[in-house]
């Protein structure tokens, strides 16, 4: 018997949840084909199996919090015998293992775990449906325009009333890991918000005007710089406290994490080194990132190693706000909406673009003044957006 366990995928992570389980017992596996997702509060990802056989016991539940090192699937190998091919019959059963070479589309297929879960609980073969989305990734929407146009019989209605008729909402997976985790932020920090706001007025010509130019940037590429730029003279903010040893560390490199709303909750891809990049290129890599992020496809890689952490709500609103530190991070920025203002400039009142900002920090190791001063060289850099060219390295 072959015991597949739950491995370490580092990072600190030590446990997952498991979101979906593709396979009952009984039934018969290929080697690498895909028995179970599991969700940690950074990815959800789609485990195969290593060997090839029978299904003899799954000793976990979809829901189930499984700690790294514990068994998930137990398989009567086969990978070393001659297996049969499966009778019409079999192939016919629920559940039972698709052939090689719907395996094959199965592993081409660009969806998210929980569009492939809605599939088939709609009983729907997602490798047979042309996707919609970016690249042809198929989408939740996709599925549902399969279903209705061929009124499938087999539609499973309780994850449709789900999104209907919801009188709770389940307290598991990443949205778990995230309360975990900033539990563990809010308990261990004090923190401070120092709140702010930046007159981007020249900034946005300077983006209009690029764009007629056809050099499309987002304002957030210009945050990213001003951030890294300002973080370079005051690194405390780019630093960890190690209790311990009592000693602050000062990162060497500039790793600028971009909290990104999914809908199975908030996770965080890292651009890293963003101090030795340009606007355009800060621009092109959080774009894949945060696509990346929304469509679930984020390795550990993209999302491990962060100093300081980006959040904009701008796009949806807001005014202020107290953001939680991303421990152990030691500050956070949180950047809201851009407003046109009434403002006073040279005792005449004027209208201006204004952007409220809320920067919270450890009061360990930072101090109010120090939050002042850092928010003012980035008011300093993106009021005057020409600034930003003689900081360039």
């Amino acid at each position: 018997m072959f015991e597949m366990k739950l491995t370490d995928i580092g990072e600190g992570i030590t446990e997952g949840t498991v979101d979906t389980v593709f396979v009952k017992v009984g039934d018969s596996v290929l080697a690498d084909q895909p028995v179970l997702s599991v969700q940690t509060d950074k990815v959800t990802a789609d485990l195969p199996s290593p060997v090839a056989g029978k299904v003899v016991n799954i000793p976990v539940a979809e829901g189930d919090v499984v700690q790294t090192g514990a068994t998930i699937i137990v398989i009567e190998d086969h990978s070393k015998k001659t297996t049969p091919s499966p009778s019409p019959s079999q192939d016919a059963a629920k559940g039972s293992s698709p052939t090689p070479s719907r395996l094959f589309r199965m592993r081409n297929v660009k969806a998210a775990p929980y569009t492939r879960k809605l599939a088939r609980s709609y009983g729907i073969e997602i490798e047979t449906i042309e996707g919609t989305g970016k690249n042809k990734r198929i989408t939740n929407e996709d599925i549902e325009r399969t279903r209705q146009s061929s009124d499938n019989p087999t539609t499973d209605r309780t994850l449709l009333d789900t999104h209907t008729k919801k009188e709770s909402l389940p307290f598991k997976g990443r949205r778990k890991q995230i309360a975990k985790k900033m539990t563990t932020s809010a308990y261990t920090i004090p923190h401070v918000t120092h709140f702010d706001r930046i007159d981007v007025s020249a900034l946005i010509e300077v983006k209009d005007e690029l764009k007629e130019d056809g050099v499309y940037l987002s304002l957030t590429a210009f945050f990213l710089k001003a951030v890294s730029i300002a973080l370079l003279e005051f690194p405390v903010f780019n630093s960890k406290l190690d209790e311990e040893r009592e000693e602050i560390t000062l990162e060497p490199t500039i790793n600028c994490g971009i909290a990104t709303h999914t809908n199975e909750g908030l996770i965080v891809p890292v651009i890293k080194n963003a101090e030795q990049k340009s606007i355009p290129h800060l621009h092109e890599e959080m774009k894949q990132l945060t696509e990346k992020a929304q469509n679930n496809e984020c390795e550990v890689s993209d999302l491990r190693g962060g100093t300081f952490t980006i959040s904009n709500v701008g796009p949806i609103g807001g005014v202020y706000a107290t953001p939680i530190i991303n421990h152990p991070e030691v500050a956070i920025l949180a950047l809201h909406q851009i407003e046109d203002t009434p403002v006073v400039r040279n005792k005449t009142i004027v209208i201006r673009s204004m952007l409220n900002l809320s920067l919270s920090f450890d009061h360990r190791v930072a101090d109010g003044y120090t939050a002042v001063m850092f928010t003012n060289r980035m008011k300093s850099l993106l009021e005057k957006p020409y600034r930003l060219l003689t900081s360039l390295k």
